[in-house]
Formats: C-alpha cells, structure tokens, sequence
C-alpha cells in the first residue's frame, strides 16, 4: 500500500476533505431537541408555495427534507400565511422563521442567518399608468401590499400611507388582474411568476427596485444553541445538492471554465513521478532492464510535459486574445465602469470613468477617491463600496457627478457588485454608472402632467386632493377654520359654441390667471376639468373673514375679457364649505359638499355665492341611510307577516285574516310598520315591499291550506304601488307563482285617501285587477272628504270602516252618527262593510245592532305570527252576549 506521503498533494488534499466530511458529520454535538417547527410564507414561488392540490412544493421545502436526513432532527414544516407565521414565531410557538427579509426591528427579535437569496422589490403598476420610478412617484395612489411585508414599512418611511392590504402575493395580483387595484409593491420572483401563471404579465409593469431584501432564516434572540443547530445541519448539504434543488425550480445556472492548465501539468508531472517511484520500486530486477525501462519512462514524460507546456501556452495566447477583446469591450461601454480593490483602491477604468477624474487610467490605477474629489464625495463614494460588500450582493445608487473634463453634471445610476475569487474571497468592487439625466427629466415632466393642468398650469385633482388633506391636518393642529370654494363658470358653454373652443380656452386662461391673483400665497387653486375649479383658504379666524376673498373670486371671474377683437364676459356660481365640522369629514366630502352648495347658487340666480347646510345634508342623508337599512332588510329576509284574523261575530266564522307586515330586526326586536314604512312611502322601494307581502302572504295561504285550513288573506297596498305602470301584470305573475291558491283568496285593500288621489286611474286599475279574480277593499273609509262622491266609481267589494270611529262610538254620539251613515251608505251601494278597532265586547254588540256583523280587532284578536292562526282558528269562540243582539232587519239585496 502506498503511504500518504507518497501520493500526490492533490490526491491529498482530497483525501483529507473526505475524512474531515466524515469526522464533521459524526462530530457534531446533540441537537436540543427531536425536532424543530419551522414556519414562513406559503405563497413564495418558487422558493415556496402550494401547487393546485395544495400541496407545498419549492426549494426551501426540498432544502429542509435534506436538512432532516442529515441532522437527523424532525423538521415540522409550517408553510401558512406571512401575517401568521410572524405571529407564530413572536409567541413562541415555532422555532425557526424562514423567508423572512433583515430589517432594524426585527433584528431586536431575531438572530439572523447569512442570506441565502437576493430578492428585488420593484412596484408593479398597470400598463395604462405612467411615471411610477420611485416612492415618491406613489403619492395620491393607493398602493397594494401583502401584509406583514417588510415594504409596508419601506413605504411608511417615505411617507406613503394609502395602502391596501392582502392576505397573499397572489391575492394581491389577482385583485390587480380585476382592476381592484392599479399599484403593487411586491417581491419580483412572486409577481413574475403569478402574473405569468394568470396569463397577464404583458398587462404590467414595474419600476427600478426600490430596495433589494435578502431572505434569511431566523431564531429567537439569544438562542444561539438552535442556530449553532441549523447552521451545522446546512453546512452539511453540499453545493452541488443545493444546485440540483435550485436547478429543478429556478431552471440551471451556466458555469464556465474547468481545470486550468497548471493542473493539467500537475497531473502528469505526479503521473512521471509515479512512473518513477515504481522504477525506483523495482530496481533490483536488474540494471540493464532498469535502465531501459527509465529510460522510456523518462522520454514519454518527456513527450508529455513538452505537450503540456505547448497546452499550456495555447491556454495563455487564448486568455490574452480574450482580456484583449474585454478590454476592447468595456472601453467602447458608453457607461462609466470601473474595478477598485477591498480597499477602495482603483485597479482599471474605461475611458468614459477617465472624464470623470479628468486623468488617464494608467494615472488613476493604485489611487483612491480621496486622490480626486472632495472628502465629503470620496466619503459617500466609500460608504456604497462598503454597503455593496456588507451586503454581497449588486447595490444600487442615484449619484449626481461633475464631470472633471468638462464641468457638466450628470445623474448617474450606479451598480457597484461585490468580486469573488474562486475561493469565494472579496477581492474587490465593480462598478458601473448609467447616465439617467434624461429619464429624470422626463421622469419629472411625467410628474408635473401628473400633478398640473396642461391648459391653465394649476394645480389638477390629484394634487389639490394632496394639498386639501395637509392643509386638513394643519387646520386641526393650528385650532384655525378652512374653508373650500367650489366655482363654475355661468354660460361657458355658449362660448364655446359660438366663438368655438380655441377662444373658449383662452378665456380659462385669462380667467385662471386673474383668480389665482386674488388669492394669497398660502391658498390654493385648482382646475378640475372644464370650467370647474377650486379654491382652498387656510388660516381662517372663523367664516366671515373668508366672504372677501368669495367676493374677489368671483368679481374677477365677472370682469370683461379681451380676446382678440372679442370682448368676452361670464360670470361664476360658487359654493363654500368649512372645516372642521361637527361630524367627521374627509376631502372628498368636502368637495362633494362645496359642489352641492355651487349648485343651489346656480338655482338662487347665478354670480353669487351660497354656503353648504350641514343640517339639510345632514337630514337628506339620514333618509338615504334610512331607505338603504330598509332595503338591506329586504335582502336579508328580515321582514315577517302577522295576520289578524276577521270574523262574523253572528256566526262565529273566520272569513279571512289581514297581513300586517314587521321587521323583526336584529338589534331592536321586532318592529311595527310605523317605525320604517313612512321612510320609503314616496320612494320605489316601497314597491319592492309591497309586492313582497304579496308574495309572503300567498305563500302563507300554501302553508295553511296543507294543514286543511282555507282562510282569504287580505293586503294593504299603497298608492305608488297601485298606480305603477304594470301593476296588474306583477300582481299576474305573483299569482302564478301560487297556483294551489283561488285568486279570490286574494282581497287587496287600498287607502280612501290613496284612491281619491286620481279616482279615474284606480278605477281603471281596479277593474283590469278584478278580471283576475282578486277582489278589492276600501280601507280606512270614511275620513276622505269625497268618498260619497266617488264611492260609485271604484269596484270595491267591502268597505272598512276606519277604527277611530269604531273605538270612540260607546262614548262619542258623533262617532255612533258616522258608524250608522257608513253602514247605511254600504247597504245602499251594495257594499259589504267590516269593522276595525274592535276591542270589547260592547264594541261588538253595537256593531250587530246597527247590522255589522263582520269585524277585527284587540277584543277579538291580536296580529299573530302565520304558523299560530290554525291553533286559534280551532278554538275561537264568538262572545256569548253577541248572539242575544238585535239581528239585521234589512238586507243587503
């Protein structure tokens, strides 16, 4: 066997590396536990995320599986959403938190790996959009973020505060897909791959990073132990294994080169010394054979060492023929490049760089900054080298440069990228420099179109939005009034007719100019498009100081103008609003109201002012709310029907039950209709209700009639509703929705009051009704002063007599003399006639004396719920003083 000595360094060096791999994985200490939870991002792809059978898949998962086989320690693996897994990790119910980016405050919790991943974080923003190139460029966006994403707090620093929070990356890109949201600040890896799942990435696009975040693995501070652990379990995965994993995710990575010439020449100089050693082995087999055999040993090394340098050569001619051409290259780059050592020590230049110190390369190698610019310069050039080898990754950098040769500045996008040598030791700094003077300026023009007019150069919308929230807060904190001026131009529109719109732009012209004069320096105007503009006052001691300055507005906006050989003269309607108001407002409210105030000023006559009434808004809003709650009841199946039920109380039969509609709400109980019907008596949705009770109750009478009780119902139905275009044809398809139900089951009762409104159209409408078989009543009867006259007109079946005559008729002779006229009148139009209000039993006794025998109310029963009226049908029994009363001595035929 040879000895270790005997075999070539190479061959020993490898040797050794495999003992100490072997020594390495037997030698580390006992884990501190079986196993460890890690837990981070289910939603990273692809180093993390859950394929469409939701199961995880991605490097990290593959990375953790082998970190488990080689430490032996049970990996409980917790992909979840970001928000959760922080929380996870901060309670202390998970060990390890992976995909996590290394800010200042989270390194007062954590212990943090070496980076493992280089992610870029742009902002992605729909194609229709442009001038997104940094965070300050978000302002008056409202931005889409991930939740618990370390570029929340990136934005919050730059004072970006309209953002709108998901759950996912993919959540987020999916509501920028439905125009949901228009602006992204996500992670690049995660929205290249989403966008281009979903089929939308020619859809978007994305600034320069506005940071690049690195992703780590993290403990708990102080827990050195756990990370001693997991560090020993990652170094034992070796970079070819790690390759292979990010190989099948990310796609192969291209590496050039193989063994330089010097080894080859290594090989066969230990292969000649081996062929020596084994002749030096076997001397003694004789000399001459000896001699022979070194001397053919000693004639092909010979052959090979002369080959290997030939080789070698042809390697060197090859590596200067290709320094050559990169030389050539990098000298024809328009960009600034340059290559400084750990030190800050230049070692080349490109020509382009040499303008920038105004000196040749050959001048500028094995000097430093400090040798050309200022301290303060060469100190900011020298904190970006050490940021960019701090962080081992490209650094990116805004720089404005003079140029040494010529004086002229240039701003510069500057790429200074960490040198490695083979061993992985930092040898230096590469930088590039891009000139961006021009995308800046364009970037800016972008900007002010962004912010400005293009006619009048005020300020537009979006900047005026920004200006009335600062000045907003301001107000509140200086304890002062601010007031917003809503103005339109009176007549603007003729001019533009008649002189056409070239003219009509000159007069906004003129006029923005003379009213933004009015103003002073801290106030704001602003043009909203046509001839809309705004005016914000600030500084306010309350709201009369601000009547001068509404008079000045509009003074200017009414003096004559000269264009051409015009003469050209409008005037204004403007509307106020101040602020702070008693309630909570925001700018937009603010706007809204000063345009409703500008509005009433047009009404009042034009070329005045008018101020907002907060307790008129206040009144109609209420009302909207109102109305609204209402039709969110109907939506969520809050009302319910009770039904009072009508007898003969003669004979003892329940000819029929009223519906009495209720809103059983949720916080307040159950409602009656007094409390919510008036809201909507003069709006559609009271349609809406209506046909709903219709609806419920013939669904109602289904119910009873599979128990074997068959009772007519009756509904109230307001005018809106009977007057409706197509009111007997909904009412059609009501029915036909309840076909087990005789449409004469049906009784419709409409208000006196309501049909007198227009007696000629509820007649009509009451006829094409009947022709279906429903049958119609007259409630309330009596209290409309021309019910005599047009009782003839309408083909009403019954008459309700209304219940405040019914109540008062023991005590009130009044109210007994009108009960006795109804009845009479009833019997001589050939009307059936049915009280209401009938609480005692002395109510109905006097009823059946004067010849009303069909009556409801409290004395009979009260309103039930539907599925109660069977169990009282069954056992209602009529008043035993009712049968002694007088019986009906004349009849109805």
């Amino acid at each position: 066997m040879l000895s270790l000595v005997m075999i070539s360094r190479p061959c020993r060096r490898l040797i050794l590396l495999a003992m100490l791999g072997l020594f390495g994985v037997n030698g580390i200490a006992a884990t501190p536990s079986d196993s460890i939870r890690v837990v981070l991002d289910d939603n990273y792809p692809p180093y993390i995320f859950r394929d469409s059978n939701g199961q995880v898949q991605g490097v990290l998962k593959d990375l953790w599986e082998l970190w488990q086989q080689r430490t032996g320690v049970t990996v409980d693996f917790q992909p979840m959403d970001w928000g959760k897994a922080r929380a996870t990790m901060e309670s202390g119910k998970a060990d390890v938190i992976d995909t996590i980016f290394e800010t200042e405050e989270r390194q007062k919790i954590y212990d943090f790996s070496r980076p493992y991943a280089t992610i870029e974080v742009p902002i992605f923003f729909h194609k229709s959009i442009s001038g997104i190139t940094d965070a300050n460029s978000l302002k008056g966006f409202s931005v889409g973020v991930k939740d618990g994403d370390a570029c929340i707090d990136y934005l919050a620093a730059h004072g970006i505060s309209d953002l709108k929070r998901y759950p996912s990356y993919e959540s987020q890109v999916r509501a920028a897909i439905r125009q949901e949201i228009r602006i992204l600040c996500i992670d690049k890896p995660p929205a290249f791959y989403f966008f281009n799942r979903e089929g939308a990435a020619d859809e978007f696009r994305h600034s320069p990073p506005l940071y690049v975040g690195e992703f780590h693995w993290a403990v708990a501070k102080g827990n050195s132990d756990l990370k001693r652990l997991v560090e020993d379990g990652f170094s034992r995965i070796t970079a070819d294994e790690r390759a292979a994993i990010e190989k099948r995710w990310m796609g192969e990575k291209l590496v050039k080169g193989g063994w330089p010439g010097y080894a080859r020449y290594g090989w066969y100089v230990l292969l000649s010394v081996l062929l020596i050693i084994t002749f030096l082995a076997v001397w003694n087999w004789g000399l001459r054979r000896r001699v022979s055999m070194r001397t053919r040993e000693l004639s092909a090394a010979l052959s090979s060492l002369k080959r290997t340098v030939a080789e070698q050569k042809m390697t060197e001619t090859r590596l200067l023929e290709t320094q050559a051409r990169q030389h050539t290259l990098v000298r024809a780059i328009p960009d600034l490049v340059w290559l400084k050592d750990a030190d800050g020590v230049y070692l080349s230049c490109n020509p382009r760089f040499e303008r920038f110190f105004g000196a040749f390369e050959k001048d500028i190698v094995g000097k430093t900054d400090y040798d050309f610019v200022d301290k303060d310069l060469a100190d900011y050039f020298r904190e970006n080298d050490k940021r960019a080898m701090e962080k081992g990754g490209p650094s990116v950098n805004e720089e404005w440069i003079t140029f040494a040769d010529d004086g002229h500045r240039e701003l510069l996008e500057t790429t200074k990228t960490p040198m490695f040598d083979a061993h992985g030791r930092l040898i230096g700094v590469l930088g590039v420099g891009h000139d961006i003077t021009e995308r800046s300026e364009h970037a800016n023009q972008l900007k002010h179109l962004a912010h400005y007019d293009l006619l009048t150069t005020l300020p537009n919308r979006v900047l005026l939005a920004d200006r009335l929230r600062q000045a907003m807060a301001q107000t509140v904190r200086r304890k002062q009034l601010l007031a917003v001026a809503y103005l339109d131009l009176d007549g603007f529109k003729a001019i533009n007719d008649r002189y056409g719109h070239e003219s009509g732009d000159q007069v906004l012209v003129a006029l923005a100019n003379r009213m933004k004069h009015t103003l002073r320096d801290a106030d704001t105007l602003a043009r909203l498009g046509g001839d809309e503009f705004v005016a914000v006052f600030i500084d306010l001691a309350d709201a009369v100081s601000c009547a001068p300055m509404l008079d000045r507005l509009l003074a200017a906006a009414a003096e004559p103008l000269h264009i051409g050989d015009l003469e050209i003269q409008v005037s204004a309607s403007l509307g106020v609003t101040f602020y702070p108001q008693a309630e909570e407002v925001d700018a937009d409210q603010l706007l809204r109201q000063a345009d409703q105030a500008m509005y009433q000023a047009k009404l009042a006559g034009k070329n005045r002012h008018h101020v907002f009434d907060s307790e008129q808004d206040r009144s109609a809003r209420g009302h909207h709310e109102g109305v609204e709650r209402i039709r969110g009841a109907l939506q969520r199946k809050e009302f319910v029907l009770h039904y009072q039920p009508k007898v003969n109380m003669r004979t003892g039969m329940v000819v029929g039950a009223e519906a009495l509609i209720r809103w059983q709400h949720p916080e307040r109980g159950l409602l009656s209709p007094a409390e919510f019907l008036p809201v909507i008596e003069d709006h559609p949705l009271a349609v809406d209700v209506g046909e709903w009770v219709i609806d419920a109750a013939l669904g109602q009478c289904e119910s009873w009639a599979e128990k074997g009780l068959a009772v007519p119902v009756s509904v109230n139905v307001g005018a809106r509703q009977l007057q409706q275009p197509g009111f007997v044809d909904r009412l059609r398809s009501i029915l036909e929705a309840h076909p087990s139900i005789d449409p004469g089951h049906l009784e419709i009762e409409i208000l006196e009051t309501s049909a007198l409104e227009d007696v000629a159209r509820v007649a009509e409408i009451i006829e094409s009704a009947r022709v279906l078989g429903v049958s119609f009543s007259l409630d309330d009867f009596g209290t409309g002063y021309s019910s005599l006259t047009y009782l003839k007109r309408l083909s009403v079946s019954q008459l309700k007599i209304d219940q405040s005559f019914v109540r008062d008729m023991l005590d009130d002779p009044d109210d007994l003399a009108i009960l006795e006229g109804v009845i009479g009148l009833a019997r001589a139009f050939r009307r059936q006639v049915i009280a209401e209000g009938v609480e005692t039993a002395d109510h109905g006794r006097m009823l059946l004396q004067l010849g009303c025998e069909l009556a409801q109310g409290y004395g009979i029963a009260r309103p039930m719920p539907g599925e109660d009226l069977p169990r009282w049908v069954a056992v209602w029994k009529p008043d035993a003083a009712w049968r002694d009363a007088a019986p009906v001595t004349r009849s109805l035929q």
